[in-house]
């Protein structure tokens, strides 16, 4: 579902050129995998579906098989991405497939019963593990819910999960309302190396030009992967960076990459403006602010950013 028309009132193109080409990144920092598992139907696939075309299945074409590879992947970062079959303990080397594992997400189907035996073993996996990984639990599809009786059958499966999970993060999700990619996100920010240090660069860029926020956006996912310290993003705001980069990207595509790098601001609904500061083919530098434009200084600041970025990651 697109919120363009209804978010975005007017928008200003810039361009400031040999932006594409400031600073490079040489080498990308791979993290630890993200692997997802669910029972069938569990909404699974669709949002692998949303992170990378590996996932998305075409009509006509064969099932998507299960124990998947693929990653996110741009020219700063690199997340291995798992799909993991809901059986993975009955086979010869489960272990294989959590290799390098930091974070499991679980997606659960709202509307069915809670697969106990599939959380059991999630939980035996993880405790095996070492370093143990984080456990996120999707209880998915809560759009499908009756409104009446929505919230006692979230708590129940809550309840079921933390029986045999107690450490588990729940987290309510939709497809429909984007809420799923935005938990993914939350979900791959925490697990950056050197999270801290990368954030603490991303609040001072975002004091230094007085925005409510900033973030490095991934391309090819719509999925962010740091937000500044000061402040974390929340839905609406999720929201409104993602129709904003389709935008971004659409009219990108019009123009010669070679001799400009397009610098965009976006007034939002709420009267605010969200401003592209910079980006490469696959990933993207925004932020909010009360400011239609961006100071005349903010090229700068933005190399100061790609520098930090660059030296904290090497």
């Amino acid at each position: 579902m697109s919120y363009l028309a209804d978010i975005y009132r007017n928008f200003d193109a810039h361009f400031a050129e040999e932006n594409a080409s400031m600073v490079s990144f040489p080498n990308c920092t791979e993290v630890g995998s993200i692997v997802f598992i669910g029972a069938q139907g569990s909404g699974k696939y669709a949002i692998l579906g949303q992170l990378t075309e590996k996932f998305r299945h075409t009509p006509g074409t064969p099932h998507i098989e299960e124990d998947v590879k693929s990653e996110i992947r741009n020219v700063i970062f690199k997340v291995p991405i798992v799909a993991c079959p809901p059986n993975f303990s009955a086979s010869s080397n489960p272990l294989s497939i959590f290799e390098k594992c930091q974070t499991i997400i679980l997606i659960i189907d709202s509307t069915a019963e809670a697969p106990m035996e599939l959380i059991l073993s999630i939980n035996n996996i993880k405790e095996s593990l070492v370093p143990q990984p984080d456990v996120h639990v999707f209880l998915h599809k809560t759009d499908l819910l009756d409104a009446f009786n929505a919230e006692n059958t979230l708590s129940s499966l809550k309840e079921n999960v933390l029986e045999y999970i107690p450490d588990a993060k729940i987290h309510h999700t939709s497809i429909n309302n984007g809420t799923a990619l935005f938990e993914v996100s939350q979900c791959i920010e925490r697990i950056i190396p050197k999270r801290k240090e990368l954030k603490a660069a991303m609040l001072q860029f975002s004091r230094s030009l007085e925005l409510s926020n900033a973030f490095l956006v991934d391309l090819q996912s719509r999925s962010f992967l740091l937000s500044s310290g000061d402040s974390r993003i929340d839905g609406d705001q999720f929201l409104m960076v993602q129709d904003g980069v389709e935008m971004f990207v659409g009219i990108a595509t019009m123009m010669d990459a070679k001799s400009a790098q397009p610098i965009m601001s976006v007034e939002l609904k709420d009267g605010t403006f969200l401003h592209f500061f910079w980006s490469t083919y696959d990933v993207i530098l925004a932020g909010i602010s009360d400011h239609r434009s961006p100071p005349a200084t903010a090229k700068n600041n933005v190399l100061a950013l790609l520098h930090s970025i660059k030296k904290i990651l090497r």
